[in-house]
């Protein structure tokens, strides 16, 4: 991640249940959603849904958004 004032940069891209997740053109994350094991109260991700909601999340500091754009991919 990029130091504190600068804009980092993540694309996540989805493909049936697999993704792939980038922050400033690097892979930081991929998996398949099946192979996923559960973590602390939350359910395995083979048993989340593939619709509904697109959440953001943060972890104990000030985030802001921007440039949000969601396509599909054909």
């Amino acid at each position: 991640s990029l130091p504190v004032g600068q804009w980092n940069t993540c694309k996540i891209t989805c493909v049936g249940r697999h993704v792939r997740v980038e922050l400033n053109g690097q892979l930081a994350s991929e998996a398949h959603f099946d192979t996923v094991p559960p973590q602390g109260d939350d359910p395995p991700m083979r048993d989340v849904p593939d619709v509904g909601h697109i959440g953001l999340q943060n972890h104990d500091s000030v985030v802001e958004f921007r440039n949000i754009r969601i396509r599909e991919i054909r």
